[in-house]
């Protein structure tokens, strides 16, 4: 008896094929802010601007990246601080080749455009959307400190208002106490005569007195009007003016009664 062995053979065919990867539109990525053009210098990322700046002034460079190149991204504030921040005009795209897997960066400036006051708020909150021309975006927060300096005083008082009142024919008599406001606490503030009713006033640390020769008459002339300068000592100092009238009270002559004995 013979035995065959049964030799099976396989047949295999290799193929090489190619992938191709479609490029897609992406959305932007990682935007930033630099102190480029602002009034501050400060770390990226971290921006801050003095209080009271005035609107249109540059806080820095707000910067965005996207991995498609020819791009013009658009940039807009999805939280502005109730209006107190803007992205100013124009944007300015380009393409670049250093950073690996980026294409595209443009740049745009971030403005004041409200009022900034650190008392109230000293950083505030703002939401910054990058879009491409297909409608995607990216939106990055950031928190901007608002930094303090000297605020000018708002207001004096004399004797606690606008008008103060003094009897006639009083000299080197008693008007009242000047008091200032101002934002800035642990202040003091310091007081000039700019106007002293033609010599009748004189001033006295903080206190408003007629001088020693005002003879005060109210016959002659009811009220005069003065007027007062409170500076602080803030850095730089700071002054405001503000404009009083004192009146004149008039005082009844006293009788005399004689008396007569028959």
């Amino acid at each position: 008896m013979v035995l065959l062995n049964k030799v099976t053979s396989f047949l295999q065919v290799t193929k090489t094929f190619t992938i191709v990867v479609e490029n897609v539109n992406e959305a932007p990525i990682n935007t930033t802010i630099t102190s480029a053009l602002g009034q501050q210098s400060f770390p990226d990322n971290v921006p801050k601007v003095n209080e009271n700046t005035p609107v249109g002034e540059t806080v820095g460079t707000l910067q965005a990246l996207d991995h498609d190149e020819v791009q013009n991204l658009t940039f807009s504030l999805d939280d502005d601080a109730n209006g107190k921040f803007i992205v100013g005009s124009p944007v300015t795209c380009h393409n670049i080749t250093n950073i690996p897997g980026v294409k595209t960066k443009c740049t745009a400036l971030l403005q004041v455009s409200g009022e900034l006051n650190f008392e109230t708020d000293p950083s505030e909150d703002i939401f910054v959307r990058v879009t491409d021309a297909s409608g995607l975006f990216h939106v990055q927060p950031f928190q901007v400190a608002i930094l303090d300096v000297n605020d000018a005083p708002s207001n004096i008082v004399l004797a606690g208002g606008d008008t103060a009142f003094i009897d006639e024919n009083v000299n080197n008599g008693y008007v009242g106490d000047l008091a200032t406001t101002d934002e800035d606490v642990n202040q003091t503030h310091s007081y000039s005569l700019i106007n002293n009713g033609g010599w009748k006033f004189v001033l006295r640390n903080n206190k408003i007195y007629s001088s020693r020769s005002a003879n005060l008459d109210y016959e002659g002339k009811s009220n005069y009007t003065i007027g007062v300068r409170s500076t602080d000592n803030g850095n730089p100092r700071l002054s405001f003016d503000k404009t009083f009238t004192v009146q004149v009270s008039l005082v009844s002559p006293s009788i005399l009664f004689i008396s007569r004995t028959m």
